[in-house]
Order: C-alpha cells, then structure tokens, then sequence
C-alpha cells in the first residue's frame, strides 16, 4: 500500500523561524513544506494543497488571524500546531483539536513534535 508524503504548512512572520523549522523538517525527511506569513498567503497556500499539518503562529503580518485559519483548517482535518508567546488561548481555539507549543521553543523540538504527528498519520493510512 502507498504511503502519502506529509504535506506541512508553516504560517510563520518570523522569516527566520519559519525557515529555521523548515529546514529542521527537512533533515527529517519531511520534504512537502509551504510557507506562510499571513492568513491571506496561508489561504492562497491551501486552495492549491491542503496541508496535513500546519504549524501556525496566532500573530501574523496581517494581525491576529491565526486562529481564524487554525478553526478553518481543523474543520478539514488538518492537524493543527500553535506555536505561540500568547499563553492565553482564545475561547475559539479551546474547541479545536490542537497541539500548543509556547515561544520561545527551538526548532527542533517543533520539529520532533510534527515527525511525531507525520508518523502516527502515516501509520494511520497504512492501517486503513
């Protein structure tokens, strides 16, 4: 039976944190990475290729939109990964399935957490 790649998809504003775990991911083996620094790049990444897992910043370029996308993206399955300084969830996020990951957290620790969430999705395809 084939085995999907995991499709990951950062939403970071942070160029150098979001390259920094994308190249973590990498030296993993996680090769299908997009991008993001703002809800409307995320938007425009996922009507192409909708991620397995995202990583998502709650504070992007364009404001406080992170959990917009994390509510958007669990409702179509995707698992989801807050990395943030905020230690105060909002309530809309309290109802979604999630991960959080406070700031300041290296790389690979984040990484160790989506190898984690990759393998256990690819397990899961293989046993269905």
């Amino acid at each position: 039976m084939a085995t999907t790649a995991p499709r990951v998809l950062i939403v970071e504003d942070n160029a150098l944190i979001a390259n920094d775990l994308a190249d973590e991911l990498e030296s993993r083996g996680i090769l299908q990475i997009q991008m993001a620094g703002s809800l409307k790049e995320a938007l425009c990444a996922i009507s192409v290729d909708l991620p397995h897992i995202a990583v998502i910043d709650l504070t992007l370029r364009d404001g406080a939109t992170g959990s917009q996308l994390a509510r958007a993206l669990a409702r179509s399955g995707v698992k989801i990964c807050i990395v943030s300084g905020q230690v105060a969830l909002s309530p809309e996020l309290m109802v979604i399935p999630h991960t959080f990951i406070s700031k300041p957290t290296p790389s690979s620790i984040i990484a160790t957490i989506v190898e984690e969430q990759a393998n256990a999705m690819i397990i899961s395809s293989n046993i269905h």
